[in-house]
């Protein structure tokens, strides 16, 4: 059996996947921990970021008034306080800090997708598909922990809550990596039979 040499590992279709991934996974990664950084006053600070196109905070925001909607559907008088908590009526809260918003996970799916060579337009549907699960799971995440919280239950008696948003939303990533990935198949074999006719 012959090992494969330097060039044939480098012209590999599945080692040319795995370092755009890793480039756009790290890339988006670090982007958000730098960002996050020049948006909170001391160091790098920046009050134009921070106050016109700070996308962290806006998706902070949308996920607590998700779950807002979502408490209010279920019958829990809720309102979204300085845009860091999200409070009942009765007094209790949730407050959402910069590792609850799931920006480690949507840098997970937006370079898993972009790294394939599908056309643009797939690319971007399936990076938003994935976005809205995780943003969706995260809304429910933030609405049952105050639920749990005004009804005195403890959400973290079997997992802590962090731990168990990331192995649902993986879990969810996972499928829809599968069905990715055979819809992928699927397009690529209808490609070889048209161009086999």
């Amino acid at each position: 059996m012959r090992l494969m040499s330097t060039n044939d590992i480098i012209k590999n279709p599945g080692f040319i996947f795995i370092v755009k991934f890793l480039i756009l996974f790290l890339g988006f990664h670090y982007f958000n921990e730098f960002f996050i950084g020049v948006t909170a006053p001391g160091g790098l600070y920046s009050p134009f970021l921070e106050h016109h196109l700070n996308y962290v905070a806006w998706l902070r925001s949308a996920v607590l008034h998700g779950a807002d909607f979502i408490c209010d559907t279920l019958g829990y008088k809720t309102y979204v306080q300085n845009t860091y908590f999200l409070r009942s009526v009765t007094g209790h809260g949730v407050r959402m800090v910069y590792s609850c918003i799931g920006l480690g996970i949507m840098s997970f799916w937006a370079g898993f997708v972009l790294a394939h060579t599908n056309p643009w337009k797939k690319k971007v549907f399936w990076t938003l598909l994935g976005l809205l699960v995780i943003f969706i799971i995260n809304c429910f995440r933030v609405a049952i922990i105050l639920i749990a919280t005004v009804n005195d239950r403890n959400i973290n008696h079997f997992m802590e809550h962090h731990d168990f948003f990331n192995l649902v939303a993986y879990l969810c990533i996972l499928v829809l990596i599968i069905v990715f990935l055979r819809k992928q198949g699927l397009h690529n074999r209808d490609e070889e039979e048209a161009m086999a006719t």
